[in-house]
């Protein structure tokens, strides 16, 4: 985007669809933007927001360190295409730490190009203060650190909830690459593939409640996620049936923290849960349904020292889901972790 004139229009909402001007709109909701760059370099003021139409902008977007919200109208309908010519969302700039705000929006086709761009595919969040990403699809793209999100130079929690993270294709973390203090709420991972991480790779602090991570694939470790240092959090949420050489959750350097509450982690080839035994790590587990129980969890390393917390509630059968084959993980009326779960937390340790 581009200032073609002298713009007498001043926010804070500024509009963008596909049937607007960069040349002599102003972003008012009668004469919208194009692009949705051209938006943002206007939206100058802390708490600015832009607002964009339903259609398909083949953009690589750059938030240039605003504090600002940039909401589409529908994430099925409102894409940003990257074009495979470099992510498709920079967030951050040098100094200042910003806060910026995604949502409902579908971000595609975003690529990491070496000595051009982050190792990002989609999204780079970078020098950002307390961001979200909410209600996104963000699905096919390529990175070398986080093939959908990486999280990166961050003060405060990076907030990712209600996204679609598929098909996305990385080195380290297909889904999301993070290293700083991460909450995931109510994600779906599938179909991520990576050397590790097919779905997360996470070196901090990290919580995932209320996830699905289903059918990704990792070639080195981690099938669904590797989780480095920081402690780590998985609740009320299920992996299944992710595959590669190593386990679906692969906790390794350390010493760190997992806690496992009221989840499946099931189906995962070729185990389930394998723990790096040379940094005394810790795994927690309870009210938890874990394929293979205890005895499944494999460690490795040459000197083991490491602690399983093995607590109340936890099952090794068949979780019984509706249909994985098409893709529904629900809980079967058969299920055995229907009222299994519990709403009181006791973490030993």
């Amino acid at each position: 985007g581009a200032y073609p004139y002298l713009n007498s229009y001043s926010g804070p909402t500024w509009y963008v669809q596909t049937d607007g001007s960069d040349t002599d709109g102003t972003g008012a909701s009668a004469t919208p933007f194009a692009s949705i760059q051209s938006a943002i370099n206007f939206a100058t003021t802390t708490g600015d927001s832009v607002t964009v139409a339903a259609g398909t902008y083949v953009e690589n977007i750059n938030f240039r360190g605003r504090n600002i919200k940039v909401v589409g109208e529908d994430r099925e309908t409102t894409i940003i295409d990257g074009n495979n010519t470099g992510h498709v969302i920079e967030t951050g700039s040098a100094g200042d730490y910003s806060t910026p705000h995604i949502k409902s929006f579908t971000l595609k086709n975003g690529t990491y190009i070496n000595n051009v761009t982050s190792p990002a595919g989609a999204i780079n969040l970078n020098n950002v203060l307390n961001p979200t990403l909410e209600d996104l699809i963000i699905e096919d793209n390529v990175g070398q650190e986080g093939g959908g999100i990486r999280i990166a130079d961050l003060q405060g929690l990076a907030t990712l909830k209600n996204l679609i993270i598929r098909n996305n294709v990385a080195v380290m973390g297909a889904g999301v690459r993070a290293s700083i203090n991460t909450l995931i709420e109510n994600c779906h991972f599938y179909n991520n593939s990576a050397l590790h991480g097919g779905a997360i790779f996470a070196s901090d602090e990290i919580s995932m409640i209320n996830s699905l991570f289903n059918d990704n694939t990792a070639s080195g470790s981690g099938s669904a996620m590797r989780l480095n240092d920081g402690n780590s959090l998985i609740m009320n949420s299920s992996i299944v049936n992710n595959s590669g050489v190593a386990a679906g959750v692969r906790l390794e350097s350390g010493p760190s923290t997992l806690t496992i509450l009221n989840s499946i982690i099931y189906g995962n080839s070729p185990t389930n849960i394998d723990n790096d035994g040379d940094h005394n790590n810790t795994i927690n587990i309870s009210h938890s349904l874990i394929g293979g129980g205890e005895e499944g969890i494999d460690i490795v390393g040459e000197n083991p020292q490491y602690t399983i917390n093995w607590l109340d509630g936890n099952i090794d059968t068949d979780p019984v889901l509706v249909d994985t084959a098409n893709g529904d993980y629900h809980l079967s009326d058969l299920s055995p972790c229907i009222s299994a779960g519990t709403d009181t937390i006791t973490i030993a340790g």
